[in-house]
Order: C-alpha cells, then structure tokens, then sequence
C-alpha cells in the first residue's frame, strides 16, 4: 500500500488554505494524519483562534479511525448519538465528528490518511430554519447560502468560486399524538416516523479557471462526494396500556384513602 509523503500533505494543505482563501474564510488551521493517525504536516494561519489545531486535528482522527468523513460521521451521530458519544470517551477527546474532515485514499481506494479543518467560515453566510407542528405532523425546512469568489493568481491561473445554496427538509410524525389513529390503532402510542433530506437539490461546489473548464481537484464530487442524503428513522417506546396507568392511580388513591380513614 502506498504511504502519505510529507510533500504529499504539505501540497493538500497548500490547496486546502487556496481553497479557504478563495472562499473567503476567517484564518484557520490545516491538519493532515497519515492511516495510523499520526500527525504528517499542520498548519495555522495568522488570526486563527486557540484549540483550532486540536480540533482539527480530533477531526482528522475520527475520519481515520472509523474510515468515513466527519460529516458521515455527524450523520451517524443524528441517528446513534450513544455510540458516539462513546467513542469519544474512548479516545479521550481525540475524536470529534463535526464537519471538517476527509479521508486521503489512493488510486486503488485505500486509505491513506486523513485531512482536517478548523476555524474558517465564509465572508457571507446566511442560514435560515423555518417550522411547522400540528396535530403530531411537523416539518422543518432548513436553508443555508454562501457567497461565491474568485482568487487571481501571478501566473494566470485564475480559479472562480461559485455561490452555493442549500436545503435540508425534514418531515416527521408522532402518530400518537393523533387521538383518532390511537383509538384504532393502541400501539401506534409512543411511535415517531421522521424522513430525512439533506442538501435536497444535491448542490454542489462549482469552480472553474480562467479558461472556463474545470480543474481535476475541484471537481464537484471531489469537494462534496456525500450530495443529497435521505434517512428514515422510526422510533417506538414502548408504554405500559392506558389501563395500567389507571390502575396504579387507583391503588394509590385506595392507599391514600386507608391512610386518612380515623380509628377509634
């Protein structure tokens, strides 16, 4: 299997500050781990705020060690928050499954490595969230914007950025908050149905150079390889009946009763 050379991880995070610059972003720190997550090359930029390195870092390792980018890793956590919440007590705060990080593989697919971001965040971003909830049925609808830019270079090769809009949706119902499904249907009681949408209209990055093409590195599935995601989650808890409950509260209304009753 081929190994990460040091010129190889100074060469990505000379393209990933390119990239930050080119965005726009605040100055942040650039972490590059090789498979065993060993540190191979960092990098900070003036202005960027303490612990950035740290977090990158813990990123780049949480890539690695679960062969996935932070943000697969972060779709996981929505859906076993416990697991890694786990694993990070394991790793004694080395692993943070935020957006960030991705894996560095070779031709043939393995791994090599993994590459982490901290700190930076674009001159114009604008989120938005917007929800709805009635009768157990609920939507949220999510939007996020970044401005688009361009970076002149000495020897022409000029990249452009373009903006970039996103959309999350997510739709979910609680059955049994809808009084007509329980009474026909009892164990719907307890139940959460949710489908999940992100990046609905698979956006993606787009760069060009001066001459109108596409440079190999930025590629749109290179910056994003994820797209759209679709998840479903059912959830159920499981409840003692109705009945249960009413017998409990007069067991205990009888005991109260006997308590109070006076003796002669």
């Amino acid at each position: 299997m081929d190994r990460l050379t040091l010129p190889q991880a100074q060469r990505i995070i000379a393209a990933a500050l390119e990239h930050s610059a080119a965005s726009g972003y605040k100055p942040m720190s650039i972490v590059v781990l090789d498979e065993s997550g060993c540190l191979k090359a960092a990098c900070r930029e003036d202005g960027a705020t303490m612990f950035r390195v740290d977090i990158a870092t813990a990123k780049a390792w949480a890539a690695v060690s679960m062969g996935a980018s932070s943000r697969a890793l972060m779709l996981r956590a929505k859906e076993n928050p416990t697991f890694l919440t786990s694993l990070a007590a394991v790793a004694q705060g080395k692993f943070v499954a935020q957006t960030g990080a991705v894996l560095i593989k070779n031709g043939a697919g393995e791994v090599l490595g993994a590459a982490g971001a901290s700190g930076g965040t674009p001159r114009h971003l604008v989120e938005a969230r917007a929800g709805y909830f009635n009768n157990g049925l609920g939507a949220r609808l999510g939007a996020n914007y970044r401005s688009g830019t361009h970076v002149d270079s000495l020897t022409g090769d000029d990249l452009k950025f373009s903006p970039l809009a996103t959309f999350d949706l997510r739709l979910f119902a609680n059955p049994g908050d809808i009084p007509e499904l329980v009474v026909k249907h009892p164990w719907l009681r307890g139940t959460q149905v949710q489908l999940n949408i992100d990046n609905v209209f698979d956006a993606k990055p787009k760069v060009r150079n001066a001459a109108g093409e596409v440079p190999f590195n930025y590629q749109p599935d290179l910056l994003d390889p994820l797209g759209r995601t679709i998840g479903i989650t059912i959830r159920k808890l499981f409840l003692p009946p109705p009945s249960f409950f009413r017998q409990q509260f007069q067991r205990r209304r009888q005991q109260e009763q006997q308590g109070a009753t006076p003796t002669g």
